[in-house]
């Protein structure tokens, strides 16, 4: 029963991140609008507007990562009876935690970044 209660909260967190994630960089597409329009108006291409933004989204989530990774050691020593045949620093779950996170957080990042590459110049310049 600890293992559906624990599995149940580690998708819901799952869920949270990627929303958390797409939300955060929608809203700082948004507020960088204005910057994105000048950038299309000087000639960048669509390819540069999404590595611009996957590369914030890669520093928002590499602070996650390691904030992430902290709090999972620690709170894996305080259940220690909790975790069957894992060691706290299991070296395997960790990584493979990882992965997952990064996996998720590029593809939450990856529609608000299409879309800044579509914003339309002249409407982003005329925008206040």
């Amino acid at each position: 029963m600890a293992t559906v209660l624990v599995a149940c909260s580690a998708g819901m967190a799952l869920v949270l991140a990627g929303v958390g994630v797409f939300g955060l960089l929608a809203w700082l597409i948004r507020r960088a609008r204005h910057e994105i329009g000048v950038r299309l108006a000087l000639g960048a291409a669509p390819g540069d507007i999404v590595h611009l933004t996957l590369r914030t989204a890669g520093s928002v989530c590499a602070v996650g990562f390691v904030l992430g990774v902290t709090a999972g050691i620690w709170s894996a020593t305080h259940m220690r009876e909790l975790l069957f045949r894992v060691a706290p620093w299991d070296v395997a779950t960790l990584v493979g935690g990882t992965v997952v996170a990064l996996l998720l957080g590029a593809g939450s990042a990856l529609i608000p970044a299409r879309r800044a590459a579509r914003t339309d110049p002249i409407s982003a310049l005329r925008q206040d």
